[in-house]
């Protein structure tokens, strides 16, 4: 089996080292691409094949070498051999066929890769394919001796990290170190590296994708999952977003670590659908996973599920000779619906919800399209400083209009115009893109050493009328595409179903040490009556369901174990499977409640906790759960987290 670890992460390290500004990570393997490299390996030839749309490096040794000498061989050949102002290699320190290799393997374009190896009969084989084939045309990256690394970054990439751009969302691996009982999330492929080689970690898969960086914008919800470890048994990491979690984690010996990514709370954020569910065994510490078959309580005895779990992605006729800008390839109608929409709202400002570009144009005269884009060009021309990627706000105030307007990416567009009432008649003109220009980042490469055309990606590699455009062989079906723009959910998702609310009230039974909760007025009497004590309400839940008032509502199913005279509420599908293995019966519904904070304006949580002897204890009073979390209060409560939100 391919050590597929070590050759991510070595790729990405080596990637790393060129501090590019447009340089791309490797996300992550494939085994499709690790089939078709196993075949090319086969072939025993260091030359790729023509006729096929993926990309592919090889390296022939007479001795069996490991991942990172193959890796480092390239690069030798790259730092060695290449240079980078003339894109010629020095066929006196390599060949030819080395230094393709090697460029194909530091080619700028990142994406999943698979590598496979062979043994030939006089040497040994080793091959890996890419998602993208190097244009050899082309320089394998930009790289300008002004500016840092990741300013030239992709909008599918817009985050640097270790001199890489990445993406958006990267992969949440899962590691386990056996010997220490050690349960491990990361994003990082050098800390994952670390771990396996260090330690001895086992590689577990992906569990899901996180970002590793905020963007509300795009996600009102998102924060930071925190690595939270301990020195003393049990030595278990531990990885939270909550505030309460923090709390409960520092309280008991945890130290605050590294943030992997940024999650959020609930099922449906953000288009979040992977849950993270969390166990806890006393000696043995956190298990945190995704695997339904793990995670059901009749293979995982002894741990108790955390049910507050995170929830685990210019026009060609005003361009400058830029050696990276892609044509804009054909009209929209799709697009040019989303801008016109747009227009008609009558505002300047872009739009901070949606995944497309838009550049916006206003004039108090009608103008034709051409004296438009000549406007907007002119601020790019007279305003804009590309060193420094400021503009000179005394000359203009709409800089981010025009840089989307010449942002590199290219594909289809649609425009729109729209006439605008008020004391001075305005016009607008609005223009939508499939790519968002990354304010952090250049909108295109300009590095005047260098030809026109000379940093072209697979998409575009043909260079016309100094513009990287798409192969002349490439039939084009149709002339509209369909754009999905994602809308971060409001965080007051519906309404409070008002009239329907009742007290969910709370009680103890000592006798039975029992955790009741009730809504009907005559049982709580009758309880009372027999000595239960009342503790009061915990807040308000509805009595019916109002899923047009509140689309989230959830039943809360009563599970009772009468043997152990304990109770447990709960909406939690998991959770209820958890209890039935434990002896609980279903015993009915208290009404309705919700998923997650602030949904239908919900900001009251019930908070569990569960004692291996006692049983559970729900409440809602965070004087109380903090000094649970303390243990300074009912000692031996195990934090289950937020069960669900009232109101």
């Amino acid at each position: 089996m391919m050590d597929q670890a070590d050759f991510l992460s070595k790729h990405n390290d080596i990637r790393g080292r060129t501090e590019a500004q447009n340089i791309e990570c490797m996300t992550g393997w494939s085994d499709a691409l690790a089939a078709a490299a196993a075949t090319q390996a086969a072939r025993c030839n260091l030359t790729a094949p023509a006729n096929d749309e993926r990309g592919y490096s090889f390296h022939s040794s007479t001795t069996q070498l490991t991942v990172t000498e193959v890796l480092e061989a390239h690069w030798r050949v790259y730092s060695t051999a290449y240079n980078y102002m003339q894109g010629t290699c020095d066929t006196a320190l390599a060949t030819n066929e080395e230094c393709v290799n090697a460029l194909q393997m530091l080619w700028f374009e990142g994406g999943e890769f698979g590598c496979a190896r062979e043994k030939c009969p006089n040497s040994y084989m080793t091959a890996c394919a890419y998602q993208a084939k190097r244009y050899t045309d082309s320089r394998p990256f930009a790289l300008l001796a002004d500016l840092p690394p990741c300013v030239m970054c992709r909008s599918s990439y817009p985050i640097c990290r270790e001199k890489l751009c990445s993406a958006a969302l990267v992969n949440l691996t899962r590691l386990y170190i056996d010997h220490l009982h050690k349960n491990i999330l990361e994003t990082s492929m050098a800390k994952i590296d670390e771990q396996v080689r260090l330690f001895g970690a086992k590689i577990l898969g992906n569990i899901g994708k996180v970002p590793t960086a905020t963007n509300t914008s795009q996600c009102h919800a998102l924060q930071p999952i925190t690595m939270y470890s301990r020195q003393l048994p049990p030595t278990t990491n531990f990885y939270a977003i909550g505030n309460l979690d923090e709390h409960w984690a520092t309280s008991n010996g945890y130290t605050k670590g590294h943030t992997v990514g940024f999650a959020v709370h609930h099922n449906g954020t953000c288009g979040a659908t992977v849950p993270v569910y969390t166990f806890y065994n006393d000696i043995l510490g956190f298990v945190q996973l995704t695997d339904q078959s793990d995670k059901d309580y009749t293979t995982v005895r002894g741990l108790l599920k955390n049910p507050e779990k995170p929830n685990v992605i210019g026009l060609s006729c005003f361009s400058l000779k830029m050696e990276k800008n892609d044509l804009q390839t054909g009209w929209s109608d799709d697009l040019a619906s989303k801008a016109s929409a747009i227009a008609e709202i009558c505002k300047t400002e872009t739009p901070t919800t949606d995944t497309l570009g838009y550049m916006i144009h206003s004039s108090t005269a009608q103008m034709s399209p051409t004296n438009v884009l000549q406007e907007v060009w002119e601020v790019y021309a007279n305003a804009y400083d590309y060193l420094t990627h400021t503009c000179n706000l005394n000359l203009t105030s709409t800089c981010s209009h025009t840089l989307q307007f010449l942002w590199f990416e290219g594909g289809q567009i649609g425009c729109a115009r729209s006439e605008c009432g008020g004391n001075t008649t305005q016009y607008l003109t609005v223009c939508a893109y499939p790519h968002r220009a990354l304010p952090n980042m250049r909108p295109h490469t300009i590095a005047p050493p260098l030809p026109v055309c000379s940093l072209c990606g697979t998409a575009f590699p043909r260079c016309r009328d100094d513009l990287c455009c798409i192969d002349p062989t490439t039939v084009a079906t149709n002339t509209t595409i369909t754009t999905s723009p994602t809308t971060p959910e409001s965080k007051e998702c519906g309404q409070i179903p008002t009239s329907q609310l009742a007290d969910f009230i709370r009680l103890y039974d000592k006798k039975e040490n029992r955790n009741i909760f009730e809504i009907d007025q005559q049982v709580v009497s009758a309880l009372v009556a027999k000595g239960v004590s009342n503790l009061g309400p915990a807040g308000r839940v509805a009595k019916a369901l109002n899923s047009t008032a509140c689309p989230f509502m959830q039943p809360i199913v009563v599970l009772r174990n009468d043997k152990r005279k304990k109770s447990i509420y709960t909406i939690d599908s998991t959770a209820i499977t958890a209890a039935n293995y434990h002896g609980y019966v279903r015993s009915g519904t208290m009404g309705y409640a919700v998923p997650g904070k602030d949904m239908c304006k919900a900001t009251t949580g019930i908070y569990t906790f569960r004692h291996p002897c006692l049983g559970f204890v729900q409440l809602s009073n965070l004087t109380d759960v903090k000094k649970l979390l303390e243990d300074q209060k009912w000692q031996g409560y195990h934090w289950r987290g937020v069960e669900f939100y009232v109101w």
